[in-house]
């Protein structure tokens, strides 16, 4: 079992595998991130800096967590930065975002920003799994479900914003 001391989670036998697979999430994001740096450059610098940083914050972050045991405090910055990155989409796919040449206009999802954001929520519940394995162990049912009912949103927002870009399956 996972348990808190001294700040740092301490090994157990699930952990090592739970850590290996929110790295390579991580890594699954900043690669998306890296890949379309040049597109969003060229559209607008900030929006290109913004995914260098987030390519560069979580590829780091996979870094740390794999090759060391990593800090409550490391895990959570993780998490928090994962899930902020998500909401940060989830405004641009809705209401659009409020700078850029298209301020205050949704963009349409496309399939790399459902793999990205998938990842970035699956890192996010991850995290809560190796911070707290028994918590999650005891609501299971409720997990499962809140991560379906995440996936089922982005694919809902994903068909909804492919299929008012008129893009066909």
């Amino acid at each position: 079992m996972n348990t808190l001391g001294a700040g740092r989670v301490t090994r157990s036998s699930g952990v090592r595998p739970l850590r290996l697979a929110v790295s390579v999430l991580s890594a699954g994001a900043a690669a998306i991130h890296f890949a379309v740096i040049g597109e969003h450059l060229t559209e607008y610098p900030l929006f290109g800096a913004f995914f260098a940083a987030t390519g560069a914050l979580q590829a780091l972050w996979a870094m740390i967590v794999v090759m060391q045991l990593p800090s409550r405090a490391v895990y959570l910055a993780g998490a928090i930065g994962n899930l902020a990155i998500v909401a940060i989409w989830g405004l641009s796919r809705t209401v659009g975002l409020p700078v850029g040449p298209d301020a205050g206009i949704p963009e349409p999802a496309t399939v790399l920003d459902l793999v990205a954001t998938s990842c970035e929520v699956l890192v996010a519940v991850g995290v809560l799994a190796l911070l707290r394995p028994g918590a999650i162990l005891r609501q299971l049912p409720r997990v499962v479900g809140t991560v379906l009912v995440l996936a089922a949103l982005a694919i809902l927002f994903g068909a909804a914003s492919l299929a008012a870009s008129g893009a066909h399956h």
